[in-house]
């Protein structure tokens, strides 16, 4: 499933510029409305994924734990996951998805929010529903970067210098 940590939070789907950053309307695991707008102050990194994606980027997820507790970085971020449950919004499929995501919170030690409706596939966002999608968010809730389907090794060394310029910090590899 979802695998990935730094410090947990939550998302949401809908923007909103005139606040000053990017926002969304989504739901947590209870299916509670939830708002990206929360966890603004700190960089925040999402991975939005259907079910057949949660694999794609596992290298990045491990590696962003990794670097964060080798580098004392725990909490300098938020990271959270954000399922793509498009269609599945319907008893009592809904309750066995909910289930599912309480698990991937659990066994992750990540909030995962879901996204029924594909808010995220809309614009601004546009990521596509059938892929791993990482987005990185500054302190502002302003995108920085996103970054579709697998990672390769280029891409994740621009993540990580995107994300170290955020925080101010050197965050090369774990040594």
């Amino acid at each position: 499933m979802l695998a990935w940590v730094l410090v947990g939070v939550m998302l949401v789907g809908g923007a909103i510029p005139e606040r000053g950053g990017w926002d969304a309307e989504l739901r947590d695991s209870s299916n509670a409305p939830v708002s990206l707008s929360r966890w603004r102050g700190r960089p925040t990194i999402f991975f939005f994924e259907d079910k057949g994606s949660t694999e794609q980027n596992v290298t990045l997820k491990r590696e962003i734990f990794a670097r964060a507790k080798a580098l004392g970085l725990i909490g300098k971020a938020n990271v959270l996951g954000v399922a793509n449950l498009h269609g599945l919004d319907w008893f009592p499929v809904k309750l066995f998805a909910l289930s599912a995501v309480r698990e991937a919170e659990r066994k992750d030690s990540v909030p995962v929010l879901v996204d029924w409706n594909c808010t995220l596939c809309a614009p601004p966002w546009s990521l596509p529903p059938a892929a791993s999608s990482v987005v990185l968010l500054d302190a502002q809730g302003q995108l920085v970067h996103a970054w579709s389907g697998p990672l390769g090794r280029r891409e994740i060394d621009e993540f990580f210098a995107q994300l170290a310029e955020l925080l101010d910090v050197h965050v090369g590899p774990p040594t």
